[in-house]
């Protein structure tokens, strides 16, 4: 798994010098009540073409490559769908179709990312989403609540709901992110992201 990820990021740090090419790395940690992880996933877009390789998202120990198409469309509110497909290999494995979907309207924005995981072992088989609605305070900051489907989190799927606060600055991002804050167990996310 190790060896597929730096591939990936090999290819990628050789296509940058393309000019066509635009990557986004992404780390998320994760700070769970009893433990923490990190998951970080790299997209790479040339055009309408989209990939992506996460680790740790699906499942824990677990890998995911993704390829899709994106369509663009609207004026006063402007539509990103990148309909994709994806393999999922390592503790989860199987096939995994999903959706990219971004929705704006001036300083409002919805962003989805949404995937079907077809276990190998159907009985494993489950749904993943993590959805951000902003709004954008500044060029630099924006802030609004997230939900989040992920199995990776507590080892079972359910929907979990929170805040968060994002800070752009050139090529950087990051975003803090608390989940389940009424709870007795919240948890919390760290995100740190660079274009290049």
């Amino acid at each position: 798994m190790t060896r597929l990820v730096l591939l990936f990021c090999c290819a990628a740090a050789c296509s940058a010098q393309n000019r066509d090419w635009e990557f986004y790395l992404n780390t998320i940690g994760f700070l769970i009540p009893g433990g923490s992880y990190g998951s970080p996933d790299l997209r790479a877009t040339r055009g309408a073409l989209y990939f992506e390789a996460r680790y740790n998202w699906e499942d824990l120990e677990t890998g995911s490559f993704f390829a899709g198409r994106s369509f663009s469309f609207g004026k006063a509110v402007s539509f990103d769908l990148t309909p994709m497909g994806g393999v999922v290999i390592g503790k989860t494995t199987g096939v995994a179709p999903g959706l990219l979907l971004d929705v704006s309207y001036k300083r409002l924005t919805m962003e989805s990312q949404s995937e079907y995981v077809f276990a190998t072992d159907e009985n494993q088989s489950f749904f993943n989403v993590w959805t951000e609605t902003t709004y954008e305070f500044a060029d630099w900051l924006r802030a609004g609540v997230v939900v989040q489907r992920n199995k990776a989190f507590r080892s079972r799927t359910e929907n979990q709901y929170g805040l968060f606060v994002n800070v752009s600055r050139g090529r950087f991002d990051f975003s803090v992110y608390g989940f389940d804050l009424g709870k007795s167990d919240p948890s919390a996310a760290i995100a740190l992201g660079v274009r290049f």
